[in-house]
This record gives structure tokens, sequence and C-alpha cells, in this order.
């Protein structure tokens, strides 16, 4: 596990930038168990559902949420999409979407309007229907000028589809000049519990982020004694 940081610390120098989000009095603490974590589903779940609990109990911190990366953090997981009614040819191949495993009230944490449709709630879980937040400029580049939700889109290795229940503003992604790396056509978010990995586990890693009520070094301090000390953890 990595110590907690303020996110986002480059933000103050570039103050005409508008990154999508709000990064004030956040932190972010990345938590890395080893690799064979989370092959259990379940107890993978569990565990970072008492992560949640016990952080929304730290002295200084107003709010928690989890995700398997942090927006302007330089990379985000990405793998080949299938895209409803946009058949692949040779000449266009599956794009690549970025990929953000999200718990609920993430959104609301990090300032991210909600367009249409409905956020993440309690009732997607891994044994409901599929479903994914589409960002704003994917929705208009794959079903431009229509209503996106009701639509489907899944994962190349995946069998079922996911049905797109919500869009969400653009954040930069990966830096704030938001210059993703070349290739990448587009972000989603998937509920975290509904999430997997390329190798169809659930993400080990993620990062438990924290809105504080003032700076609050203490809260830093304090986040150390959660849970993952009991975890075998990867460097």
């Amino acid at each position: 596990m990595v110590g907690a940081t303020l996110l986002i610390r480059s933000l103050h120098a570039v103050s005409t930038a508008d990154p999508g989000f709000r990064p004030q009095q956040l932190l972010a603490m990345k938590i890395n168990p080893d690799a064979s974590f989370c092959a259990n589903a379940s107890a993978c779940i569990a565990f970072y559902e008492r992560i949640l609990s016990e952080a929304r109990g730290v002295r200084g911190v107003a709010d928690t949420a989890l995700a398997n990366t942090v927006a302007l953090h330089g990379t985000a997981p990405s793998l080949p999409m299938d895209v409803e009614d946009h058949p692949k040819t040779a000449d266009f191949p599956a794009p690549m979407f970025w990929s953000g495993a999200v718990s609920l009230g993430y959104l609301h944490l990090m300032g991210i309007p909600l367009l249409a449709g409905r956020p993440f709630t309690l009732a997607d879980t891994p044994h409901s229907e599929p479903v994914v937040l589409i960002v704003a400029s994917t929705a208009r580049r794959y079903w431009p000028g229509l209503n996106v939700l009701g639509n489907h889109i899944k994962w190349v290795s995946e069998t079922r589809w996911r049905t797109i229940v919500g869009v969400v503003a653009d954040v930069h992604q990966y830096n704030l000049a938001n210059r993703g790396p070349v290739g990448i056509a587009g972000g989603v978010y998937l509920p975290d519990a509904q999430s997997v990995a390329a190798d169809g586990r659930n993400p080990t890693v993620m990062h438990l982020i924290e809105k504080t009520v003032s700076e609050a070094p203490e809260a830093a301090q304090d986040l150390a004694g959660l849970p993952w000390r009991s975890i075998p953890t990867s460097r």
C-alpha cells in the first residue's frame, strides 16, 4: 500500500485548466494487494467494502469512494470494446476504451456531473444486469445526436452486453492537457462490483479517494491504520 498524497498537486500551478472534476481537499491512497488476492471475487468485494466503511470513520474525512484509476494519474486500464451497431471490420477493428471501476458515490465525491440517465446504485451487483456509464465525448462519437441510454457495449472478451444507463461529463483522465495515448477511442465507468480485469478477475489494485473537511493532515495518518495492514501486498 502506498501512502496518502494530495490528489493532483500540479493543479494549483495551472489555474486556467479545468480537469472536469473538483480536486479540492481530495486525498488518494493506492491499495495494492498481491496478484492472488482478488481471485475470490466475493472476498475481494467484501474487503473493499470494509475499507470504505472504516475510512468513513476516520477523523477529518467527509466522504470516500474507490476507483481502479485516478483522474490525471497518467494511466488507466484499457481494453478492446464491442459497440452495438458498430460492427468490426479489417479497417475498423474493436476500439480501445479506458475503463474506470468505481464505487457508489464516486461521481458525487469527485464532482463529475451526471448529464443523463442514472448513477450506479446498490442494485448493480455481480448478479444483476451488467451496466455502464459512458463519458459524453464517447457518446457523441458513436451515437451523434442520439439518446444513448439503453444502448449496449461490452469488452470483446465478454459474452454479455452491458447496458448504458448514464452519461457523465468528461474528465482529464490522463493529464491536464487532456492528451491520452494514441489509440484510445473512448471511456466508460463500471460498478466496482461488476468490473473485471483483463484476466477475468475483479481489479486487485484500487485507489481509496477521500474528501477531507479541510486540508486535514491527520486524515492521511489515520488512514494508514485501516485493514489493508492484514493482507499480503505487492511492492
